[in-house]
């Protein structure tokens, strides 16, 4: 099989793959993956992960933006 034919099968395949997946009509967006990872465990963890990564940046954005106006840090 040369490379022109392989390109050709794995296009066609893609766009078997992609089409089957929406029903007719409707576009792909973010809004679809909405609620796809409700109860899983591992997603709970990354979230909780995220969380706390958002709120230790928060401190530390603060405790430096206190530090360069020369207020005291609480």
């Amino acid at each position: 099989m040369t490379i022109e034919e392989r390109v050709t099968e794995l296009e066609r395949k893609f766009d078997t793959f992609t089409q089957s997946e929406l029903p007719i009509g409707q576009k792909k967006d973010w809004r679809r993956t909405i609620g796809c990872s409700t109860g899983d465990a591992l997603m709970e963890w990354i979230d909780e992960q995220a969380l706390k990564y958002r709120e230790e940046d928060r401190e530390r954005s603060k405790r430096e933006f206190d530090a360069a106006e020369g207020a005291p840090a609480s």
